[in-house]
């Protein structure tokens, strides 16, 4: 999924996204967080949240601002280049688009097949219609192009010993092979391919296909041992191995735990698919339970209809939500005759009369548990019984990791690996896989084989660079405008459910070359948008043009340390509950309750709180005084207020007031000067001034550290609550206040805005948001208005009125009672004594230090002109 990267303090010693991150056109450290970039994108693709990308991922989209925008490729364990094969497949360039896929994965043939397909569940197509059949895509340039594979690397004298044949074991002993290293691999069974041949049955990963797969790691130079099983480390090190990889599988079935389930005709799930993989014949009789919700229930299922059982039933004790079976082959079990039981748990397992007799509970969901599913609970008096010939037990499989190996293992039996460098708590052996992991999926085990497999070519001297073929190849940009219309995702052409039954036979027989190209040209090529970032404000601000566009000019000399702008007062809303509820007069909030209570407004985006976190700023649309009173005090951290404004259009409104920082105003103008209509629907801008904003650690820092409350325990939160000049506050669910000054030496402003100030602003210059419409503030230069604030415990506010709408309606809500106006500088107070003890004036030159300091090492800048 897109998201954006919040580098974090660099008061913690971190300082990841200080030059390091960067992709073309706009790096992370310039990152405002206004959330623009999720509404202006086209496809939905982007969204906001905390992420700290592998710096792989880097310039996927050249928005790097948001550099997992391709989020197909984001989650893609494997880092597959989806958008731009996709677009290779549309051109009718099959040959090329294999060529690229290889670059990532050594075997689409499988995964066409058997991938999981997290890059559809991400795509953005999906938010809107149906996602981009990328598996399908990715079987049918496998099934009709050609890529001339690659010899191995050249040799290094360097042997590594591959336990198991599995996606994992293949994977890293075709990765090592090119690498240059002599690979082994030992495999136990009599056939190569580990889960995927035993487990994963042939209608749906023809053996054709695997074997296909197997043959180019033999080409490689890949030793393979079948029948061979590997019980001692120690031993394989004393035949000259320098490193081991396991890829061990988990092929021990999980027993349910209930009386009888060792009767004859009982049959573990795993061993009947393995028995069926390599061929050996298994008799079902007629009627047969499979009891379990995985992939190995559903594919037991299926595979005993095929098998001649005329009635199959799978037994599950939660709902059909819960199933961890992947949907597309429950759908097919169903069509295929396979009925589903539901809440429903076995409980006791006899024979009756030569027949096994299954008694079940009804089930119905309770708590949590640790899988984080609802754990079924029995119902009391809703015991039933039936008979069936056979009963197949898939609940689960583990990893059977020999104990002479003496390796940590955890939870699940599961080998215990470094994160970084898979390798065990032996060195030199890594592992990878369902051995590591529990059951998981083959793209998986794939990707953490390729991980391991760099892991050791270092640990064997080696530099760990993959060898990546030098494809050059011309791809076209964005699709035409009708391939993002309406057009339906492809539907895989397969067997007739006669067929099907008749025997293993592959259920799914691929695209045509028609069905193919039409499905590449329905993707949104979410890597060549660049929508997000032309409307960033954080890495490029034409502010001559936005002057010229908003003003009819540029500002003089005399104006640049204000900004232009046409009258200037003080003010304080009228209303008691919004003028203390702003501490700083309340004003913005007054103008914008005005504007919903007059029509002038429709809605006002704002940013609020957080319902489950009430410590953290979330954007708000607000329609009621009370909406906008509730979000109030919220400005000194990320806010990603412009996120919801697609949001606010969607829903129809057309009269949208927004209230914003600097760099926010800054975007929305950005949008008027490249014609996007989606800000025709605003109404009014109102900026506000603006030292710095903060990450949420420095909240959270506040909270927990500063004022001793655990964060769960919070339960409201404000950045300045009342009295003036307002406190930094926490309530606690105990009782407990926790209160901080806002400008008292260690108060919450000199701690935040010091330690935890957002990257941008350490560069940013713009403090009263010169691009408003109305820009509104603190008074802190006006002695008169201080002393007034400090006896009345409530705040001033300063308003900028900068163009003439502004004007207009600040105008309209004095007129109607909603604001008090103020003069705005007393005669014997020129406004430039104002602007040298304000805040803003020293944060206009502390980063001119800042700038000038990155120039120096190359650091990201935004580029102003």
């Amino acid at each position: 999924m897109g998201s954006l990267y919040w580098t974090r303090p660099w008061v913690r010693g971190e300082i990841k996204g200080f030059g390091k991150h960067y992709s073309e056109n706009i790096s992370s450290g310039l990152c405002s967080g206004c959330g623009l970039c999720v509404s202006v994108c086209p496809s939905k693709a982007m969204t906001m949240r905390r992420a700290e990308p592998d710096p792989e991922l880097v310039g996927i989209c050249r928005a790097g601002a948001a550099p997992l925008a391709s989020r197909c490729s984001a989650v893609c364990p494997l880092r597959i280049d989806v958008p731009k094969h996709n677009r290779l497949i549309g051109q009718g360039k099959f040959n090329e688009a294999l060529a690229l896929i290889k670059q990532a994965i050594p075997f689409p043939g499988i995964l066409g097949r058997v991938c999981t397909a997290p890059c559809e569940d991400s795509c953005h197509e999906g938010v809107q219609k149906e996602p981009i059949a990328i598996k399908m895509l990715k079987r049918f340039v496998y099934d009709n192009a050609f890529y001339d594979e690659k010899p191995a690397g050249k040799a290094t004298g360097k042997r590594i010993a591959i336990v198991g044949s599995g996606p994992a074991g293949l994977t890293a002993a075709y990765y090592l092979a090119r690498l240059g290293h002599s690979a082994t691999m030992f495999e136990a069974l009599p056939q190569v391919g580990g889960m995927m041949r035993v487990g994963i049955p042939e209608y749906r990963l023809p053996r054709k296909v695997l074997d296909q797969e197997i043959e180019l790691v033999k080409k490689l130079g890949v030793e393979i041992r079948t029948s061979s099983k590997v019980d001692s480390l120690d031993w394989l090190f004393q035949q000259g191995y320098d490193a081991a990889f396991l890829a061990l599988g988990a092929h021990r079935n999980v027993n349910i735990g209930v009386e009888g389930e060792e009767s004859p005709g009982v049959i573990d799930g795993v061993a009947f698919l393995r028995t069926v993989g390599l061929g050996d014949e298994v008799s079902l009789g007629d009627k047969v339970a499979v009891i379990g919700g995985g992939n190995v229930a559903v594919d037991s299922a299926r595979t005993a209809l095929r098998l001649g059982a005329n009635q199959v039933t799978i037994i599950y004790r939660r709902s059909r939500a819960e199933m961890l079976a992947y949907p597309v082959e429950v759908e097919r079990a169903l069509e295929e005759g396979v009925e589903i039981v539901f809440l429903t748990a076995p409980s006791k397992i006899s024979h009756d009369g030569g027949r096994l007799k299954l008694t079940c509970n009804r089930t119905e969901l309770g708590e949590l548990d640790a899988s984080g599913r609802r754990q079924p609970v029995a119902i009391k008096g809703s015991e039933f019984s039936t008979e069936f010939d056979s009963i197949i037990v898939a609940i689960g499989q583990v990893p059977n990791i020999p104990s002479q190996f003496n390796l940590r293992t955890g939870r699940g039996g599961t080998i215990q690996v470094n994160r970084d460098t898979l390798e065990t708590s032996r060195p030199g052996v890594f592992a990878a896989g369902d051995a590591i992991t529990g059951p998981a999926s083959v793209v998986e085990a794939m990707a953490a084989a390729k991980k391991a497999a760099i892991a050791i070519d270092k640990y064997l001297g080696g530099d760990g660079i993959l060898p990546v073929d030098d494809i050059r190849m011309e791809v076209e940009g964005l699709p035409p405008e009708t391939a993002m219309g309406e057009r339906k995702r492809a539907e895989m052409p397969c067997l007739s459910l006669e067929q099907k039954l008749r025997g293993f036979d592959e259920v799914e027989l691929g695209l045509t070359e028609e069905m193919a190209r039409a499905e590449g040209e329905r993707c949104w090529s979410c890597d060549q948008c660049t929508l997000c970032s032309q409307v960033c404000p954080g890495s490029y601000i034409p502010l001559t043009k936005l002057e010229e566009m908003v003003f009819g000019r540029t500002k003089t000399v005399e104006e640049a340390q204000f900004g232009i702008y046409r009258s200037l007062y003080a003010g304080h809303a009228l209303d008691t509950d919004i003028r203390k509820a702003g501490v700083a007069g309340g004003v913005v909030t007054a103008l914008l309750a005005y504007g919903l209570e007059s029509g002038a407004l429709d809605c006002a985006i704002v940013a609020g709180w957080d319902e489950t976190e009430p410590w953290k700023v979330a954007p708000k649309i607000a329609t009621t005084r009370q909406e906008l009173i509730d979000c109030s005090r919220s400005k000194y951290s990320i806010s990603q207020t412009l996120s919801v404004l697609r949001e606010a259009v969607d829903r129809g409104f057309r009269k949208i007031g927004i209230v914003g920082l600097p760099c926010f105003i800054i975007g929305l103008r950005k949008m008027q000067l490249y014609n996007f209509k989606m800000v025709d629907n605003v109404a009014i801008m109102i900026g506000l001034y603006c030292l710095s904003q903060t990450y949420i650690e420095g909240t959270e820092y506040m909270i927990r550290d500063r004022f001793g409350i655990p964060l769960e325990d919070v339960t409201k939160f404000a950045f300045r609550a009342e009295p003036y000049p307002g406190y930094m506050t926490a309530w606690s669910k105990t009782g407990e206040v926790g209160r901080c000054e806002l400008m008292a030496l260690w108060g919450m402003a000199p701690t935040i805005f010091i330690g935890f100030r957002l990257e941008r602003c350490l560069v940013c210059q713009e403090h009263l948001s010169e691009l408003a419409d109305i820009a509104c503030g603190d008074v802190w230069g006006r002695t008169d208005l201080q002393e007034v604030a400090i006896r009345e415990k409530v705040g001033h506010t300063e308003i900028f009125l900068r163009t003439e709408k502004g004007e207009k309606y600040f105008e309209a809500a004095v007129e109607a009672g909603y604001v008090q106006k103020l003069p705005g500088s007393p005669p014997d107070y020129p406004m430039e004594k104002h602007y040298a003890i304000n805040p803003g004036w020293f944060k206009r030159v502390g980063s001119l230090a800042r700038i000038r300091h990155r120039a120096k090492y190359g650091w990201p800048l935004p580029k102003i002109e």
